[in-house]
């Protein structure tokens, strides 16, 4: 696989440690957090761990989340792509992004999760994508229906929130958004 992925208009690399900040940044916001049902990320000793648990994938799979870079900065507007993941009793790949609120409306979500799936279905022969939202996530549904991913099952929360939706695309069904990404 490629260790960096170019795609219209960002970057997309495997997490460093010297990314720890961004991560922990992106994901205690309490704007990208509205619908995460753990909540903020608490301390930069979970950022740690979160880039542990992503490292690992990668060293294991040669594929995870990228840290996506728009081209005309050097700075890190989010985080997201693919792993292997288990999701009600079967192995999956998961879809993942997550933006820091200065980055949302620009597109940049829908053009990682279109890299992430060609990366998926021509690098990886995979035959099914999935991605997991609340049903109350109106912007991530919007861009995984963008997609072509479709509804195929929930979950309910034990916790009283909000169901969280699995939309799914085979392989069969995808067709690419952005032909301009390359490794």
């Amino acid at each position: 696989m490629a260790a960096e992925i170019l795609t219209r208009r960002l970057r997309l690399r495997r997490p460093t440690l010297v990314d720890l900040d961004a991560i922990h940044s992106v994901h205690a916001a309490l704007e990208t957090n509205q619908f995460n049902p753990a909540g903020p990320m608490i301390s930069r000793a979970a950022a740690e761990v979160t880039l542990a648990t992503w490292s690992a994938h990668w060293d294991a799979h040669g594929f995870g989340y990228w840290a996506a870079i728009p081209l005309q900065k050097d700075e890190i507007a989010g985080f997201g792509g693919i792993v292997r993941r288990e999701l009600a009793g079967r192995q999956t790949l998961n879809l993942y992004f997550r933006f820091a609120a200065a980055a949302w409306g620009k597109g940049y979500a829908s053009e990682l999760a279109d890299a992430a799936l060609r990366l998926a279905f021509e690098g990886l022969g995979a035959d099914e994508v999935v991605g997991v939202t609340r049903e109350n996530n109106e912007p991530s549904i919007r861009v995984l229906s963008r997609l072509g991913m479709i509804l195929s099952g929930a979950i309910d929360n034990t916790d009283g929130a909000p169901r969280s939706l699995i939309y799914a695309l085979k392989a069969a069904d995808w067709r690419p958004v952005d032909a301009s990404v390359h490794s």
